[in-house]
């Protein structure tokens, strides 16, 4: 029998229909898990099936048989298909070549097979990993307003309170040990979970419909920064602003005018350098900031730099008549390099300057003199303060001289070599006002795929595309998808000619199922599981089968988090990230990445009575920003451990019961691991409307398996097959 079947292909070298041999057996499998690994998912795909390499095909896919060929069609990349029975579309994914076949007459034949999209979603994704993604919508300014804006706003940073082992205290938090309070400078942004999930679906080429991921509790997750450094700018922040520059001629200066000098004394003159080189010779400009007309760098935004310069030179004999430098005086010479800055007396004086001292004057002399400020990260608008926005800053070469009154008259010849260079070096620490990239706060070498793929374990969920759009995916946790289905009737569609199989799903899940975080080696989290014997937040689903032995471990990229509170508070808890050294004490330390809730906090029942939370000297109410794997630390309702822990580290009445696994996932392992759940494998006359149609959260209701009248089964996997005669093979739940 001919198949009514229509197999269209677009692609960026070709599109048309691909035509079929008419008597093809084409198989599809749509499959939502793995019944044996509650975990895993599973999408839609054909069986290897072989096309005809006719006229029309070697078109479409560009004589790609021909040995020796330079096609257009590249197998590697994927093709966007679709597969139509009777003019109705029963898939839509995208097509990949596998094989060419030629035989001994020359006759080309094609294999392929089709992949439904969301199957396809993980491929589009790639490698990649998260701090790769552009995150520059999200760049603000380090200031009081934008840290504590992010509390209560909706925006897609977050600035909480975490000690990076800065041994916080009550003290600390209301203003006692500084009028400063906590400095912006300790206070590092965490990022919206949802903004790196949704740039990892768009980049993909997908968008998505979920009432879960676009409301408001996911809304509340973040990813704190997890490094050490003091250096959070990108590292194209103090390329950008870096510069190198040299005086290729170099000049001659002559003075004769000592003699005017009476009594000891000291002169003194600044000559510009002309720094006219910041192109070639390992000099540049990476930021267009220094101008080689006025020899002077100008800042952009606020930024912490260390200037310096460095001039060869040499002194010719001058001839100091009538000293004889055995009877005494004190005349002598020295060389120097001052740094000028607008900001600081309109630049008319030195904000940084040293000298050498040569020795006596007569001496013929020479040699190179190099000098740096030290970085400038002073108090804002200080002589040694930051970089500012519009400010310039330049260089000059100084010479001084001291006379005694036993010299009568001096001559000075200073030939300042070619090679002088002024250069400056760029931190990429943050200060206030300086404007924070999140792309440094972002963790490194977190796969993008990896990310997606733990959010959707830590809820369950199941990623199905829409009926209208493959590229728009349904996601959602297992329970909100299957309470989003609609009921259909299967009963006529039941073929009795075929025998039905019943197995008991109990019998397939392991013995138990641990859920856990990653372990990491911070000392709250070592303690911990030095102590229990398990990870933080772990869980472990016991299914008292005497018969599988087998352990089953779901563990995500993320590492739990113990808080604790500061010494001194009965109501602040915040994360304590630190490691413990070999001296016993505690030190900082980078740390795996990390997945908390935000709440805002307040403490005006502390019980010391003084609640205002000072943030850079001021004070910013009597709510602290907190992160924690409880929605609230004292009060939470929804906890992201996997279950309850042992203990935590701060007083506690009570826990939530609303953790990962009793919200997202215990009703799935109470189905499969129930003593009566079973998995029966029979047969339905199925339509190509009811592929088009179905949805994997459909409930089927079936009369005619049982006895009772009929019963509503959800579908676990359908094997359907267009161009061979007969029902499809259907898995189903109960």
């Amino acid at each position: 029998m001919e198949n009514n079947l229509r197999l269209i292909l677009s692609s960026a070298t070709t599109s048309g229909e691909v035509n079929l041999f008419g008597f093809e057996k084409i198989s599809i499998k749509k499959s939502i898990s793995d019944i044996k690994d509650i975990s895993k998912r599973k999408g839609s795909f054909t069986q290897n099936f072989t096309v005809p390499g006719d006229e029309n095909n070697n078109k479409l896919f560009n004589h790609i048989f021909e040995i020796g060929s330079d096609s257009t069609f590249d197998s590697r990349l994927k093709a966007k298909c679709w597969l139509t029975e009777d003019s109705i579309q029963i898939m839509e994914g995208v097509l990949q070549l596998t094989n060419i076949k030629i035989d001994d007459a020359r006759k080309v034949t094609y294999e392929i097979i089709i992949y439904g999209e969301s199957t396809d979603l993980f491929a589009e994704i790639g490698d990649g990993y998260i701090e790769d993604l552009d995150y520059s919508e999200l760049i603000h300014t380090l200031s009081f307003s934008s840290v504590t804006n992010s509390w209560s706003a909706n925006t897609d940073y977050f600035y909480p309170l975490i000690d990076y082992n800065y041994g916080l205290s009550f003290a600390d938090i209301i203003g006692q040990n500084s009028i400063t309070g906590i400095s912006l400078t300790k206070m590092y942004p965490a990022i919206r979970a949802k903004n790196i999930f949704d740039k990892i679906i768009n980049e993909a080429g997908y968008s998505y419909n979920s009432s879960f991921f676009t409301g408001d509790t996911f809304s509340n997750w973040f990813i704190p920064f997890n490094g050490v450094a003091s250096e959070t700018q990108a590292e194209s922040f103090a390329i950008n602003r870096s510069f190198r520059a040299t005086d290729t001629s170099g000049f001659t200066v002559t003075r004769a005018d000592m003699y005017l000098f009476e009594a000891p004394n000291q002169y003194a003159i600044d000559y510009d350098i002309s720094f006219d080189n910041d192109s070639t010779g390992g000099n540049f400009d990476n930021g267009n900031l220094f101008s080689t007309i006025t020899y002077k760098y100008s800042g952009t935004g606020y930024s912490i730099q260390s200037i310096g310069a460095s001039v060869p030179y040499e002194i010719l004999n001058t001839g100091v008549a009538g000293y004889n430098p055995g009877t005494g005086g004190n005349t002598s010479q020295a060389l120097g390099i001052q740094f000028y800055r607008s900001s600081f007396n309109g630049g008319l004086t030195p904000f940084r300057e040293q000298y050498q001292y040569t020795g006596y004057y007569y001496m013929p002399f020479a040699g190179t003199y190099t000098f740096s400020t030290g970085y400038l990260n002073g108090p804002i608008g200080s002589q040694l303060g930051p970089v500012q926005p519009g400010e310039t800053i330049w260089a000059k070469f100084h010479y001084k001289g001291r006379l005694s009154s036993l010299v009568s008259a001096t001559t000075a010849t200073v030939r300042i070599k070619p090679g002088a260079y002024f250069l400056n070096t760029v931190s990429t620490q943050l200060v206030p006002n300086m404007p924070v990239d999140m792309q440094p706060f972002i963790p490194k070498k977190i796969k993008k795929a990896d990310f997606v793929k733990s959010i959707l374990t830590m809820t369950n969920s199941i990623i199905e595309p829409s009926t209208n759009n493959a590229k728009t995916l349904i996601i959602e946790p297992v329970n909100n998808y299957y309470s989003g289905g609609t009921v259909k009737n299967w009963t006529n569609k039941l073929d009795m000619s075929n025998s039905v199989n019943v197995q008991l799903i109990s019998s397939l899940q392991p013995k138990k199922t641990i859920f856990s975080y990653k372990d990491d080696k911070d000392f709250w989290n070592t303690y911990y599981k030095e102590t229990v014997k398990r990870t933080y937040g772990d869980y472990i689903y016991d299914n008292d089968n005497d018969f599988n032995k087998e352990e089953k471990r779901i563990e995500v990229i993320f590492s739990p988090t113990p808080c604790d509170n500061i010494d001194g508070s009965d109501i602040i808890v915040v994360p304590k990230i630190i490691k413990m050294e070999s001296n016993g004490s505690f030190g900082k330390t980078d740390s795996n990445i990390r997945i908390l809730q935000k709440s805002l906090v307040d403490f005006s029942n502390e019980t010391s009575g003084a609640t205002q939370f000072v943030l850079q000297g001021l004070s910013a109410g009597t709510s602290y920003p907190c992160l924690n794997h409880l929605s609230h630390p004292q009060t939470g309702a929804t906890d992201l451990n996997f279950g309850t822990n042992e203990y935590v580290y701060w007083t506690l009445n009570s826990i939530t019961e609303r953790n990962l696994v009793n919200e997202f996932w215990k009703k799935s392992l109470d189905e499969y691991n129930d003593k009566d759940a079973k998995l029966i494998t029979a047969y339905f006359n199925l339509t190509p409307s009811d592929i088009n149609q179905f949805k994997f959260n459909d409930s089927i209701f079936i009369r005619g398996l049982t006895n009772d009248g009929g019963n509503y089964f959800r579908v676990q996997s359908i094997d359907y097959s267009p161009t061979t005669p007969g029902s499809s093979k259907v898995e189903l739940i109960k």
